[in-house]
């Protein structure tokens, strides 16, 4: 037996101060205008499943901290109590501490802890209107892919950070040929010319060769036998000094490089998370308003707007911020080969800091040189932060550092020099240092290739291994993914063909283009797949993002049978709101459905559908009739519409009374327009006067209706109906104030309301009769209808 919802009861919790509603296992369908408290009912389980609250997340400002208790509460106030059935198991959630289920709801629990249940109108319009990245992310939210999602991610970082370490050591292989190069005075192009380039310098100078570097502390001994000064150690010292730091530290190019580093951070900073967080939540915020509202004038300055282009323009600038993962990866790189770079200088200066340190004519720059190694450690610590994207760096500090450094080098060169220019010595005895001094530096030099090679290869195999093991891991995932797609693409379409039987668009695709990015696709006309917001309607995309969500509850959420809609058909016309309550009845009756709604006529269709279906029975119909600060929702069983109106009559409130019956009058002049295909005149805001409903539909049935009891019932009817001093006011003025006539008077037009009502309604189960052209029948819809009705037309 299925896990259900037995009761529900929200404390403290957003709007709500205390709330008890009992679906006893029903499906529950919550009709309210907006601001009665439907969204927090919504909120309020989705809380208790998940201990989140969508609507706040990302938000800037809101927190479900601040934002989740009523007013006046605290969070450790908030409570949410569900018992389930079967069982009666009843279950907690605080703000501190969440349900703990038992094992027979462990299952359905391990769904809904995704919140993968629910969709609202904002979810909505992520299948469509998000980017292939975001939508991704969406679809993985139901399908559980989050997970293997950070592996990839994780693996990509591990790339990205290897390559870097090996561009890093490459280029640094290039750089120290060229310093040896630069010694010799000889072009070498790589590790085995050094001896040969290093011996020519030799003769040149009039010195003896050496064999290999493994002679070169035996040839300097062997050199130094020529020099005199007792001085000589130290000497040596300065002149390793001379040479090692006669070359700048570092170049114009390396600050460049951290420069276009920075820009690119900067970049993404900008883009990703401050735009995120201000101009793109305020657009999303536009956008949903005005879409959700119908609203067909500007909600800030009141002026008239074209809605369907302004909602086009905002979506365009919401594309602005675009897929940055390629950018984010070469930052990662960027930012292991600077760090790389940073810890060679760090490294050259602590192997000058040794030999200063034996130098007591240079004490003074020994704490210098801490302070530089410190500083440039310090860089690193801001690279690691930039490359995770946490703030940009301080360039001008970086630059100022750098620059210091560099000039601080350059000052112990030149003291260096002056010191060593000082020492007397011979030119014979000069040129054997300075010999002594080239062989010590194209070793260290040498060794350092060495090495550097050795660290080449250890990061470039592993750099290998990791982009294997990352192509194969993303193209595995990618590849299942897209096998899931496959899966589903079979009733995503299916469904979509339940809601437009009749449409020309085919084929809807949902296909894996790269890592976490999902583009959704469908043919048009039999021609070249196209993105559906190029060729569909807004209410359209709306009822395919509804296919792709049940698509999915319907392959992954099997072990939970809960599933809410909550506003989700506000730009749907009236025959397709049909239609998905006939696919929720026929597809989805095995779970328990939450709707909530604050439009009447897809109310009033839902509660047709239950009659049609039967299943009135398994079906809880609530109404929120208001909402207070001090007492939250006031939920009401569901009254039908005649029987509200009666007792605004009984109860002498003739302005109420007229007023609902004016709405009772409108929702059944759409309807029976709807199903008898009346010719009205279209309006983009779908929003029409009775008069404009009433005249069109009078005239088609006076087309349809052959002479006969039905036909004299109708026209008594419309008479009646039009003869009440109501309506005529109505249809001349659309909003007569029922405090102008008199009590009987509105009784009257009520009375003729609901006359027509059952006119067009099939005496068996209550649905609207439709007219079928092609039997030139007005008949009952309903197919399990045991006795539907007929009627003849022309």
């Amino acid at each position: 037996m299925a896990t259900k919802i037995k009761s529900i009861n929200i404390n403290a919790f957003r709007g709500i101060p205390e709330l008890d509603i009992n679906p006893d296992g029903k499906n529950m369908l919550l009709y309210g205008e907006n601001g009665m408290g439907k969204s927090s009912i919504i909120d309020a389980i989705e809380f208790f499943f998940t201990g989140e609250i969508t609507p706040l997340e990302g938000v800037q400002g809101l927190s479900l901290q601040k934002h989740g208790p009523h007013l006046n509460f605290n969070p450790d106030d908030i409570n949410i109590k569900m018992a389930f059935n079967p069982g009666n198991v009843v279950l907690n959630r605080t703000y501190s501490t969440a349900p703990n289920p038992t094992t027979s709801l462990n299952e359905y629990f391990e769904i809904a802890q995704k919140g993968t249940f629910i969709l609202r109108r904002s979810q909505l319009l992520e299948f469509i209107n998000s980017k292939p990245r975001e939508r991704f992310k969406s679809i993985a939210n139901i399908i559980g892919l989050q997970s293997l999602d950070e592996i990839e991610l994780s693996m990509q970082r591990v790339r990205d950070e290897l390559k870097g370490r090996r561009n890093s050591e490459e280029d640094n292989y290039r750089e120290l040929l060229t310093q040896i190069s630069n010694l010799t005075g000889k072009d070498i192009i790589d590790e085995g010319n050094v001896i040969q380039a290093l011996n020519e310098k030799l003769v040149e100078e009039g010195q003896a060769t050496i064999n290999s570097f493994k002679d070169v502390t035996q040839h300097s001994e062997n050199l130094m036998k020529n020099v005199k000064n007792k001085d000589i150690d130290k000497i040596s010292i300065f002149a390793e000094i001379i040479e090692e730091t006669k070359i700048p530290l570092t170049d114009d190019h390396f600050l460049e490089y951290i420069i276009t580093f920075n820009d690119k951070i900067a970049f993404l900073l900008d883009k990703q998370i401050k735009e995120k967080l201000s101009i793109r939540s305020l657009l999303e915020i536009g956008r949903n308003t005005i879409s959700n509202a119908q609203l067909d004038t500007c909600p800030l300055c009141e002026q008239p707007i074209d809605r369907e282009l302004l909602l086009f323009e905002i979506d365009k600038r919401l594309e602005t911020i675009e897929n940055l993962s390629n950018v984010a990866s070469e930052i990662r790189s960027r930012s292991s080969e600077i760090i790389t770079e940073l810890e060679r200088l760090v490294s050259k200066l602590n192997i000058i800091s040794r030999k200063i340190r034996l130098l007591p004519e240079m004490s003074n720059y020994y704490g210098e040189l801490s302070k530089r190694i410190e500083c440039i450690n310090n860089l690193k610590n801001s690279i690691r932060l930039a490359a995770e994207f946490k703030n940009e760096i301080k360039i001008e500090q970086i630059i100022e550092q750098i620059n210091t450094t560099n000039q601080f080098w350059m000052a112990i060169f030149e003291y260096s020099s002056k010191i060593f220019d000082s020492i007397e010595l011979n030119s014979e005895e000069k040129k054997t240092l300075n010999s002594i001094t080239l062989i010590g530096q194209v070793k260290l030099k040498n060794d350092d290739i060495l090495r550097g090679k050795n660290q080449l290869k250890h990061y470039n195999d592993r750099y290998v291994i990791a982009e294997k093991l990352y192509s194969t891991f993303s193209e595995t995932k990618k590849a299942k993914v897209q096998e899931i797609y496959d899966s589903i693409q079979k009733e995503i379409n299916e469904f979509y063909s339940i809601l437009h039987p009749n449409d020309f668009h085919t084929d809807i695709t949902l296909q894996v283009v790269k890592r976490a990015s999902t583009n959704l696709k469908m043919k048009p006309f039999n021609r070249d797949e196209q993105d559906p917001r190029a060729l569909i309607s807004e209410g359209h995309l709306d009822s395919l993002g509804i296919c792709i969500f049940l698509a999915f509850v319907k392959k992954f959420n099997n072990n939970c049978s809960l599933l809410i809609l909550d506003d989700v058909v506000t730009t749907i016309d009236s025959h397709h709101r049909k239609k998905i309550c006939e696919l929720l009845h026929n597809q989805f009756n095995d779970y328990q459905l939450i709707i909530t709604t604050h439009d009447q006529i897809w109310y009033e269709q839902l509660r047709a559908t239950q009659r049609a279906y039967g299943s009135a029975g398994s079906w809880k119909n609530i109404t929120l009739d208001n909402w207070s600060l001090e007492n939250g929702p006031i939920i009401n069983q569901h009254k039908p519409k005649w029987e509200k109106i009666q007792e605004k009559l009984s109860n002498y409130d003739k302005e109420g009374a007229g007023s609902a019956s004016r709405y009772y009058l409108e929702w059944i002049l759409k309807e029976a327009s709807n199903n008898t295909e009346t010719n009205v005149k279209y309006k983009h805001s779908g929003l029409y006067t009775v008069g404009e409903l009433f005249t069109p539909l009078k005239n088609r049935m006076n087309k349809l209706l052959l002479n006969g009891e039905f036909k004299d019932s109708y026209s008594k009817v419309i008479l009646k109906l039009e003869s009440t001093s109501f309506m005529g006011n109505l249809l001349s003025h659309d909003n007569p104030y029922a405090g102008n006539f008199s009590q009987s008077e509105v009784k009257d037009f009520c009375e003729s309301v609901h006359l027509l009502h059952e006119i067009f309604q099939c005496p068996e189960c209550g649905n609207f009769i439709k007219y079928y052209p092609d039997l030139k029948q007005l008949r009952c819809p309903n197919p399990k209808c045991e006795t539907p009705f007929e009627e003849a037309t022309k």
